[in-house]
C-alpha cells in the first residue's frame, strides 16, 4: 500500500521536476530532470519507486513507454526506405507513362503526396499545442535561440 505523500511538480519546455515528501516516514525525494515529455511523466514514476525502496517495497515497473516508441519508429523508418527504394526502382516506367497524362490529371496523381507535409504540420505544430503544454514547435527542434526569438513573439 502506498503511503500518504505531499508533493509538488512541474516542467517548461523540456525540463521537468518533482518533490516528493512521505510525513510518515519522514522521507522527501526530489527529482530534477533535463527532459520532458508531455505524455510521460518520468518523474513521477522515479520519485514513486525511491519512494517505494525507502519503504522497503518493490518498485512497480511500468511499461516501457519509450522502448515501444523507439522500436515504432524504428520499424516506420524501415518502412520508408523499402518503399523509397521500390520507387527509384519504379521511376523510369512511371515517368515514361506520365508522359501521356493531361496536366490535372498529373495533379490529382500527385494529391497523395501532401500526406507528409500534413503529417509534419501536425508533429511540429499541432502535438506541441495538445494537453496545454509549454512546448513550443521551435522546442521540438531543441534550439536554444530559437526558443528564445519564440518567447519575444508571445503574448
Amino acid at each position: 500500500m502506498e503511503s500518504a505523500r505531499v508533493g509538488h511538480s512541474g516542467a517548461i519546455s523540456s525540463y521537468g521536476a518533482q518533490l516528493d515528501v512521505v510525513p510518515s516516514s519522514g522521507y522527501g525525494v526530489a527529482i530534477q530532470l533535463n527532459s520532458y515529455t508531455p505524455s510521460l511523466e518520468h518523474y513521477d514514476s522515479i520519485n514513486s519507486g525511491i519512494i517505494d525502496l525507502t519503504e522497503g517495497n518493490t518498485p512497480q515497473v511500468g511499461t516501457p513507454v519509450p522502448t515501444i516508441r523507439d522500436a515504432g519508429l524504428g520499424l516506420l523508418t524501415v518502412l520508408v526506405v523499402i518503399l523509397m527504394v521500390r520507387g527509384i526502382q519504379r521511376a523510369g516506367v512511371w515517368a515514361q507513362r506520365r508522359a501521356a497524362w493531361l496536366t490535372w490529371r498529373y495533379g490529382l496523381r500527385l494529391l497523395p503526396q501532401a500526406i507528409g507535409p500534413i503529417l509534419a504540420l501536425l508533429l511540429f505544430v499541432a502535438l506541441p499545442n495538445i494537453k496545454n503544454t509549454s512546448m513550443t514547435t521551435l522546442d521540438v527542434f531543441g534550439s536554444g535561440q530559437l526558443r528564445w526569438c519564440w518567447c519575444l513573439r508571445s503574448p
